[in-house]
């Protein structure tokens, strides 16, 4: 048997995927009072697939 840990596994014929953890996403900013409707002139974004690009927008 050989097992992986992925993000976001694509299910195929003869994967099996469980869930490990839930893991919770939260805003880190270096100002006081930011929230979604800031302008993010500094922001920085990192993709993590096309899941996490559709839940931001």
């Amino acid at each position: 048997m050989k097992a992986g840990l992925l993000y976001m596994p694509q299910l195929r014929p003869g994967l099996e995927a469980e869930q490990i953890l839930a893991e919770e996403l939260v805003m880190v900013a270096t100002f006081a009072d930011a929230d979604m409707d800031t302008s993010f002139d500094d922001f920085v974004f990192i993709d993590w697939g096309p899941a996490f690009v559709a839940a931001r927008a």
